[in-house]
């Protein structure tokens, strides 16, 4: 086991966080979509200008692009999902940018 007392403070805490945020529920890669259009009722208010809301994840896999609703329900807990992937992400990019950095020597 790797001991890091003696690393920079804000490695560790790259790697505090990236661990806290592996224990939580939840990783989604995809970005949110809102999309608005009207139905075609001639009655609704949607002809007025008050498009109706619904929320997508957008994702790609194998080359293609994927969409699947999100029902209102599950939004907040959605968008957390993506929120903590994001962080994730960014969080084992700049721990791995340490790692380069900490090779030292060496061309690019």
């Amino acid at each position: 086991m790797v001991h890091h007392a003696n690393w920079p403070e804000e490695y560790r805490w790259r790697v505090s966080r990236l661990h806290k945020l592996l224990g939580e529920e939840g990783f989604l890669r995809a970005s949110l979509c809102e999309v608005k259009r009207r139905c075609g009722y001639p009655n609704c208010r949607c002809t007025r200008g008050e498009l109706h809301r619904s929320l997508y994840l957008c994702h790609s896999q194998k080359a293609r692009s994927r969409m699947k609703y999100v029902p209102a329900a599950e939004e907040r807990r959605v968008r957390e999902w993506v929120a903590r992937y994001k962080e994730a992400r960014q969080l084992l990019d700049e721990i791995a940018q340490f790692y380069w950095e900490r090779l030292g020597g060496g061309k690019e």
